[in-house]
């Protein structure tokens, strides 16, 4: 029986470690799908091109924090265009709203053009 070395542990516990992660993401996307991921999340609907890509839950999330956002400050303007901010106090709310959608549209927009950057770099690998 051959004597097991560290370096052969280690090999091992690497190569485990990698099957893992693969078995856990699914298989690896072409490059084309990646490619086209990354182009839908960065212009056309972040979140989207993740959830295509093969990463259907942080893709899901993504989209709803971009949607949520978008949703926010489409209602905050709307409710401070129509009240006309009557008071300046509900004014700042608004405006605090519409400015919080805004960031979380962004977040959302951020996360997916870098979900997206990283499944072209795995379809590399």
């Amino acid at each position: 029986m051959k004597k097991k070395t560290a370096k052969a542990d280690v090999a091992d516990v690497k190569k485990a470690a990698k099957i893992a992660s693969v078995k856990a993401e699914g298989k690896k996307p072409s490059m084309a799908l990646a490619v086209a991921s990354l182009i839908i999340n960065a212009f056309l609907l972040p979140g989207l091109g993740t959830s295509l890509g093969g990463k259907t839950k942080q893709g899901i999330l993504q989209l709803v924090i971009f949607v949520g956002g978008f949703l926010i400050g489409i209602f905050a303007t709307l409710m401070a265009v129509l009240t006309m901010a009557v008071s300046s106090i509900s004014g700042i709310i608004l405006a605090f709203l519409a400015i919080s959608g805004g960031a979380m549209m962004l977040a959302g927009w951020i996360w997916a053009i870098i979900s997206g950057a990283m499944l072209v770099r795995e379809a590399s690998l």
